[in-house]
Order: C-alpha cells, then sequence, then structure tokens
C-alpha cells in the first residue's frame, strides 16, 4: 500500500500554512478550461445583432479612457476554497485589455492574497456576449502558523459576459489556471460597472 504524497503548502521545516490538498493539473480541469474557452467561442459566434454590439465599437479616444472597475466571488475546484476581490479593466486596444486584480482567500487558520495582472484578448462579436481569452502572472501571498510563503505563477484565463440591457452592469464567468508548484483551478462569478 503506498503512502499518499503530502501536497500542503508549506513555509519552512514543518510550518503547515494551507492544509488543503494540492494537486497537479488533472485532465478534468484541463477538460473543463478547454470546453469553457470552446463554449464562449460558440456563444460568440451564435450571438444575435444587439444595440449592445455598438457599445463595443469604441473609438481610439473612448479606449485609451476606458477603464471598468470589477469585483468577483471565486472558488478554487481543488480544495473547495472561496475567495473575494476586485480589480480594473484598461483597454489597450478595442479587443485588448490588461486586469490587475487582488483576492482574499478564505482558508482556516491562514491569511491568504492572491494578485495577478493578466492580459486578454476579447473576441469580437455582432452581438451581445463577449468572449475572451488571455494570460497573466499571479503571486499568492499566504501567512498562518507562525510562517509564510509566496507562490509565483502563471494565469492561463478563459470567460464568458453578458451585459444587462440599458445598464453599465455586464456579469461574467471565468476560468483561471493558476500553473506553478501547485497548480490550481479557479472559476470566478462577477461583475463589472
Amino acid at each position: 500500500m503506498s503512502k499518499k504524497p503530502d501536497r500542503s503548502f508549506r513555509a519552512g521545516p514543518n510550518k503547515e500554512i494551507i492544509t488543503k490538498s494540492k494537486t497537479n493539473i488533472t485532465m478534468t480541469h484541463f477538460r473543463f478550461f478547454i470546453a469553457l474557452c470552446a463554449t464562449a467561442m460558440l456563444l460568440t459566434l451564435a450571438a444575435p445583432d444587439s444595440a449592445t454590439a455598438q457599445q463595443r465599437a469604441r473609438t481610439a479616444s473612448q479606449v485609451r479612457s476606458s477603464v471598468r472597475p470589477d469585483i468577483r466571488l471565486g472558488v478554487f475546484t481543488d480544495g473547495g476554497v472561496f475567495s473575494a476581490g476586485g480589480g480594473a479593466q484598461f483597454f489597450v486596444t478595442n479587443d485588448i485589455y490588461i486586469n490587475p486584480m487582488a483576492e482574499f482567500v478564505f482558508i482556516s487558520g491562514a491569511t491568504a492574497i492572491f494578485i495577478s495582472i493578466d492580459g486578454a484578448y476579447q473576441f469580437a462579436t455582432d452581438g451581445p456576449i463577449g468572449a475572451w481569452a488571455g494570460a497573466g502572472l499571479g503571486i499568492l501571498f499566504a501567512t498562518g502558523g507562525g510562517g509564510s510563503a509566496t507562490q509565483a505563477g502563471l494565469n492561463l484565463l478563459g470567460g464568458v459576459s453578458l451585459p444587462i440591457v440599458n445598464s453599465s452592469l455586464e456579469p461574467y464567468i471565468q476560468g483561471k489556471l493558476f500553473v506553478s508548484s501547485s497548480n490550481t483551478f479557479q472559476i470566478a462569478l462577477g461583475v463589472r460597472f
């Protein structure tokens, strides 16, 4: 009988910070991420024409000044750990934006903050549904149990949004794979203002 490897997050010898199970990228997470991106693209291609599409056609001056704050709630699928945070969406062009964000991760017996900056390509649509895919860098800071730890990694993300008619609110769902020494997948629901 083989012994299960210890996958807890540690900061120094025998100082356990996060007791939740950490797993490598699994095929289930990878398939879910691919399915999310494929669904986003299909919905984008199948979306009907609407007045919201005109809102997406920004002039160059509007793009440069286009900043959209957002808030989000998320869950990390490999341990059921929840997070809450926010960020801002800064459009660089009509289709490309930068999204810095910070989230508090709710871990029993520890304090953890996840900070990242992501870049994404917003697929062009003729309808109200928006879809994007991108990548970025993330850092997880954790303290607790008498120690602390920092973990840096790569973010791979994709999502879908559906603006509310006659409103500046834009609810969205996003999947994010944090690739580091202990990979994790997050699903987040949020709203942009």
